[in-house]
């Protein structure tokens, strides 16, 4: 008898949509399921690309449509708020080129730096798993990136009345990084490179207006 797992507590077809898109719930999901199933105040912490999204959504989603609809004062039954977002860089190297990755020794690796910035707090970002390339004019094996690969970086919006400030007359607000990087073959390095990188974001304030009023907090409070 297969042991019970946490998409049991799902309904039949949650369980079959979510088998047929995964092969099974990560740590964060199995973990935040069980707890939030048990009637428990959660807070989900995991790396990006682990399913945390997914973890809160899916939950409230199924209750959502497996329970009975309540009364039309009750119906506001899910709040999800979420200052969190992910930049992300996708890189296409040409054929037999590579760049370094970080933690190599005596060469230039891959580097990105988000600009200081009221804008946005930046996380530490996540670079994929390097490939091992032997470099055999110097018999030498170094952490490398080749073809195709993607960082990714959370950065953490700032609350209202902080970003405000920084939303231009149409609306939005921007994010500037720098990367930097050296591509090289298997015969020479090239010049390194700094692309500057720029994100820009649509600001759209708060709905203070279909927030029940026990929810709202007094604009004057912190």
């Amino acid at each position: 008898m297969p042991m019970p797992t946490a998409l049991d507590l799902f309904s039949p077809a949650a369980r079959a949509w979510f088998s047929g898109a995964f092969p099974v719930p990560t740590e964060v999901q199995e973990g935040g399921w069980r707890s939030v199933a048990a009637g428990q105040h959660t807070l989900m912490s995991a790396p990006t690309g682990s399913g945390k999204t997914l973890a809160a959504f899916f939950w409230c989603i199924d209750r959502l449509a497996s329970e009975p609809v309540p009364p039309e004062a009750e119906r506001c039954r899910v709040l999800y708020v979420s200052p969190l977002k992910a930049l992300t860089v996708d890189i296409d190297l040409q054929e037999n080129l590579h760049v370094y990755a970080p933690g190599v020794d005596n060469y230039i690796p891959i580097d990105w730096k988000i600009e200081d910035s009221d804008t946005a707090q930046a996380h530490p970002p996540v670079f994929p798993h390097a490939e091992k390339l032997f470099l055999k004019a110097i018999n030498e094996t170094v952490p490398t990136y080749t073809n195709h690969f993607r960082l990714i970086r959370d950065i953490t919006i700032p609350p209202e009345e902080k970003l405000k400030a920084k939303v231009d007359g149409s609306g939005h607000f921007t994010v500037d990084s720098v990367l930097n990087y050296q591509a090289c073959d298997d015969r020479m390095c090239y010049f390194p490179q700094k692309v500057r990188l720029q994100w820009t974001f649509e600001y759209e304030a708060l709905d203070r207006q279909r927030v029940s009023a026990e929810l709202q907090r007094p604009q004057s409070e912190p």
